[in-house]
């Protein structure tokens, strides 16, 4: 475990939180925000062609505000994202070897498959008009529990990681607890009614934006860490 001032530490993660927030909030803007505006319009032309009425003044103020707003919720979601990085960091920072840096993207890395590519694997994002909003909530905890599963199995597995005699098999059971998880739970009750192209699209964009947070995330903090350590060692 590091013993750097907890006041630095939390600084080094709130700093971290921050930038790898408004990174991610750029990515939002650049990569995932035209497939949702697509998808909205879409579902535009479907409710239209039903005969309901659209009134587009209020749509496009509330695309605005959503917008502004993703600014402020990336970066609150990184910083909670960086906090969780920062105490898997302060436990197994020894244990890796190499630079500030290497240790920052290897555990990021990890933490991206655990947190976001496993539970995005069996329940893949959706732009706003894919989804019944009567399912949202079942929606919402088959997700929580694919993620609630892949977290407590890897801090599980974590544990056992101090055991040498089974560490070269711990992702292999990983893997296979994961498998069963996936053939078990139900799959994502809801019927996609727009295009194929714009959801598959979205969903790859927001997986490398992920990806490109969390390292950004990790690169960050190490670097960071690195600097603020060096001056803390010399006062």
């Amino acid at each position: 475990m590091i013993h750097m001032n907890t006041k630095i530490f939390i600084l080094i993660t709130l700093i971290t939180g921050i930038i790898s927030g408004l990174i991610y909030s750029l990515l939002n803007f650049l990569m995932i925000e035209p497939y949702i505006d697509k998808a909205i319009e879409f579902e535009i032309e479907r409710l239209e062609t039903e005969g309901e009425s659209i009134d587009m003044n209020e749509i496009t103020t509330y695309r605005l505000w959503q917008k502004e707003g993703s600014v402020f919720a990336a970066i609150v979601l990184t910083i909670a994202y960086t906090s969780i990085f920062a105490i898997v960091y302060s436990y197994v920072r020894n244990s890796i070897n190499g630079s500030e840096v290497k240790r920052g993207l290897i555990i990021s890395s990890i933490l991206w498959i655990v947190i976001f590519l496993v539970p995005s694997l069996k329940y893949p994002a959706n732009p706003p008009a894919v989804g019944d909003p009567t399912t949202i909530y079942y929606r919402q905890a088959l997700y929580l529990t694919i993620l609630g599963i892949s977290m407590s199995v890897a801090l599980f597995l974590a544990y056992l990681a101090r055991f040498k005699k089974i560490k070269h098999v711990i992702p292999f059971i990983y893997i296979g607890i994961i498998t069963a998880a996936y053939l078990i739970l139900p799959n994502n009750p809801d019927e996609v009614t727009i295009t194929m192209d714009v959801v598959n699209w979205f969903r790859i964009v927001s997986i490398i934006a992920s990806l490109i947070t969390w390292l950004s995330l990790g690169v960050i903090f190490g670097a960071l860490y690195k600097r603020f350590n060096k001056v803390e060692k010399l006062t």
